[in-house]
């Protein structure tokens, strides 16, 4: 199909106008005609079908067209309505099952669940933590750590308030710092702080022997 050249010009003529050829052997030699055909075909494609979304991520529902993907956003950020998987790994992703909730899996093991009541920890499918506003429970196994840091504005009647901080560590001396509810287990004894004490007065501690069984 021909290209229209830039610098050739082209006339339209009412419907009604009787088109065949009036003009002299000579300027009809001269003449070049083009259908409407030819200017289409002189146009780069640059359309697109298909329609969009305002606040909708675009997809290309085939090689040429364009549609609306799942993934959305408003003014507070980008929302994606069911997962977030790796590719090649697709078993191995962050979910939002349901309403104010948001889950970790890994080989399709659930690892970790969040909502507004709590966090939830799983280890090879099984509760193995769970934290709320009332506090911290482990399930079969132990809590490893260091250090135990927990403070609280209720506590049993007659007792201090204050911090517990559990450590297995070096045994405290009479010259010791330290805080009420401070606790120190070594291989030994185990010692309970029951007065503050900060520089320069020490604090006050007692101690249980360790025996055994």
């Amino acid at each position: 199909m021909a290209t229209i050249p830039s610098e050739q010009k082209f006339h339209t003529i009412a419907p009604n106008v009787e088109t065949k050829n009036l003009g002299s052997a000579s300027a009809n030699a001269n003449r070049t005609i083009f259908t409407m055909a030819d200017i289409v075909a002189s146009i780069p494609a640059h359309g697109l079908s298909g329609s969009g979304t305002a606040d909708t991520l675009s997809m290309w529902s085939d090689s040429s067209t364009l549609a609306d993907s799942s993934i959305t956003q408003d003014t507070n950020g980008i929302i994606i309505p069911k997962r977030i998987s790796h590719l090649g790994d697709l078993d191995t992703y962050i979910a939002f099952p349901s309403d104010n909730k948001i889950e970790l899996r890994a080989d399709n093991d659930l690892c970790l669940e969040a909502s507004g009541s709590g966090v939830s920890l799983y280890g090879n499918g099984n509760l193995m933590l769970l934290s709320t506003s009332a506090g911290i429970q482990v399930w079969s196994g132990r809590l490893l750590t260091p250090q135990l840091h927990v403070t609280g504005t209720d506590v049993p009647s007659g007792t201090a308030k204050g911090a517990l901080n559990v450590v297995f560590g070096t045994a405290p001396t009479a010259a010791s710092f330290g805080t009420i509810g401070d606790i120190i287990i070594d291989a030994l004894a185990i010692y309970v702080c029951t007065v503050t004490g900060a520089d320069p007065t020490p604090a006050t501690w007692l101690k249980a022997n360790l025996g055994a069984l």
